[in-house]
């Protein structure tokens, strides 16, 4: 193996290798400075999960109006070359595509919106997965979200990018822990269970620092208590398990060696700078002397692929010059606080009202007081009867209800919210289309939080794209839909191998990504349903009785993958094609018997010539006849 250089003699990060002091040090020194933090996003959840106010009765309206935002719409990438390679641009795309129609793409989404509007920001983790069974293809692309709390930044950074180190934390089991690593039993003795991160002192705290080297490497370091987990000094050099004994691949769907059976493996680098492709080269005919241009199977020397940057993606919420952004529920703790704080005053005076009685002395003892829902009172005389007095006590609640209520107010105008917006009943706006125009207000006020989403997003994309080109050397099935049909088609690496001038080859990388909205649009097939049976009932694609017109109508149903949309689209085509067939026939009878109508035409014309030579014959013969006479 090349020895190792350091490619800035001036500054290229501060680690020359890792240990676990030096990383247990680092990262109670990166805990100590961020401790403020972590106490604030551990209010936040609990402000979100349930509002402590020192009372009974409790209305979470920080749950309320995050629940409102939540926004579950897939956002898919658009990719474009900077060197106009389309094709590659056109395969990236569709394979990234594929990678999010994954449902556990869903449940992530839906897990980074709360913990965006929770905590002002969001945290994801992207992994190659070598020993992933789902994949026979030497690993799988991964990502998951990590919980704020259980990330802690280098001090005082506020861009993952300028960061030298960071460090996450998780809790395992201690099986699933002995199998990914490989564990005995007293290994497992030297890990440790730390109760600020875990629930269960039963699970293992599981500490990784990823850190950039003195060779501008990134590396990754995880440990547990005194325990080396692993230590990566390369996380983008490719590796894959290789079998102790013989050497073989492991595949990943195999659990031992095929070739000698052993179940024991070793992750080692793999050195992929020799690989096939096809070329045009040219061939000569020695015996005609002719040359022709032909594909050949050429080995060449590449350079791999290998990402700069760290595998963490972090989302903000309303942007600062933070790491995180604006946290929604620190926004509006003062109208929860305030709301819940009349609240249980309100139920208070509510509850401690009711009724005073009077009785006269003489019936202090006839009255039995309990629970019962009727009440007996024996008396003597009218009179007793009349000296029964009922006072009423009714709480006067109209200052401590508006108060109440524009504590709410200014919580939902604090984060931008209408009741249009939560499908509430609003009677500010009667028509709908004012509340039309009000759900767009709401979207305009919330567009800066949904940018921030797609930034993210386009920083996700870009990285999983790294991702691939690093570590995805074999052919990858994915599937595009073609026409509302779904055609399956393999991503290929070496499509985007591209040539300096001088033959040497490297990948390229040089590719923007953006959010296709067109894309977002196409997949809420329920509204593109709608939009299309509108036009068509609009006549925007022509006469809806035409034939013509319910083709084209039923072609578009069926890109938009619309259930029966091939059947009727199959009928109609073969109504068109009767159709036509009988105005073929039509058509040769009417050209028939316009023929017939010459042809007709043409004899009479005929007949009369005939018959008018004829008659001039006649005039002619009694002329001559006239004129012999006369002589």
């Amino acid at each position: 193996m090349a020895k190792k250089k350091i490619i800035n003699q001036l500054y290229n990060g501060v680690f020359d290798g890792m240990d676990v002091n030096q990383a247990e040090e680092y990262f109670e020194r990166a805990k100590g400075k961020y401790q403020d933090q972590l106490e604030k996003f551990d209010k936040l959840y609990e402000l979100y999960k349930k509002p402590n106010t020192n009372g009974e009765y409790d209305k979470n309206i920080v749950f309320e109006l995050i629940e409102s935002e939540i926004d579950n719409n897939i956002y898919f990438p658009k990719v474009k070359s900077s060197n106009g390679r389309t094709e590659p641009a056109q395969q990236l795309e569709s394979i990234l595509k594929n990678e999010l129609y994954d449902y556990s793409y869903r449940e992530y989404n839906d897990l980074q919106e709360r913990n965006t509007y929770i905590f002002g920001g969001a945290v994801t983790h992207v992994y190659w997965d070598r020993l992933s069974r789902n994949s026979a293809q030497g690993g799988k692309l991964c990502f998951k979200a990590i919980d704020p709390r259980n990330y802690i930044p280098q001090p005082g950074i506020k861009k993952v990018d300028d960061m030298d180190y960071m460090f996450i934390i998780e809790s395992c089991t201690k099986m699933s822990l002995a199998n990914l690593y490989d564990l005995t039993k007293d290994d497992l003795e030297c890990c440790k269970s730390d109760t600020e991160f875990n629930i269960d002192p039963d699970l293992i705290t599981v500490k990784t620092m990823y850190y950039k080297d003195i060779y501008n490497h990134i590396c990754r370091f995880t440990w547990s208590g005194s325990l080396v987990l692993e230590n990566d000094d390369n996380i983008y050099s490719d590796k894959l398990f290789y079998c102790s004994k013989c050497g073989a691949i492991k595949e990943a769907d195999e659990d031992e060696c095929i070739k000698c059976h052993n179940t024991e493996f070793k992750l080692k680098e793999v050195d992929r700078r020799k690989i096939m492709v096809r070329l045009m080269s040219e061939v000569t005919n020695e015996n005609t002397g002719e040359s022709v241009e032909m594909p050949r199977e050429t080995e060449l020397e590449v350079t791999p692929y290998v990402p700069n940057r760290f595998p963490i993606v972090i989302r903000k919420n309303i942007s600062t010059n933070e790491l995180f952004g604006i946290s929604d529920a620190e926004m509006i703790e003062t109208s929860q606080k305030l709301n819940n704080s009349i609240l249980n005053k309100i139920s208070e005076r509510i509850l401690k009202a009711g009724s005073i009685i009077a009785l006269p002395k003489t019936l202090r003892n006839k009255l039995k007081v309990d629970n019962s829902e009727l009440k007996l009172l024996y008396y003597d005389t009218p009179a007793e009867a009349n000296g029964i007095i009922v006072k009423t006590l009714q709480p006067q609640l109209g200052n401590e209800t508006y108060l109440m209520d524009s504590a709410y107010a200014t919580a939902r105008q604090t984060l931008g919210i209408t009741n249009t917006f939560q499908g509430r009943e609003d009677n500010t706006a009667i028509s709908s289309k004012a509340k039309q125009l009000q759900v767009q207000q709401t979207a305009g006020r919330l567009e800066s939080k949904r940018e921030m989403k797609k930034a993210s997003l386009v920083s996700l994309f870009e990285l999983m794209f790294q991702f691939i080109l690093a570590y995805s050397y074999e052919y990858r099935g994915y599937y595009i839909t073609v026409n509302g049909e779904e055609e399956f088609k393999l991503y290929d690496n070496r499509l985007f191998l591209i040539d300096d001038g001088e033959g040497n080859y490297f990948y390229d990388d040089e590719y923007t990504f953006d959010i296709d909205m067109s894309a977002t649009l196409e997949n809420d097939r329920q509204t593109m349903w709608e939009e299309t049976r509108l036009n068509f009932s609009s006549g925007a694609y022509g006469d809806p009785q035409s034939l013509e017109t319910l083709k084209m109508f039923w072609q578009t149903m069926l890109r938009l993958s619309y259930p029966g949309a091939k059947e009727a689209l199959e009928y109609i085509e073969t109504r068109i094609d009767i159709q036509s067939d009988q105005a073929e026939i039509e058509n040769m009878y009417k050209q028939r018997e316009i023929a017939m109508k010459q042809s007709e035409i043409t004899s009479n014309d005929m007949a009369k010539e005939r018959e008018a030579m004829a008659a001039q014959n006649q005039a002619n013969a009694k002329m001559m006849t006239a004129l012999k006479s006369n002589e």
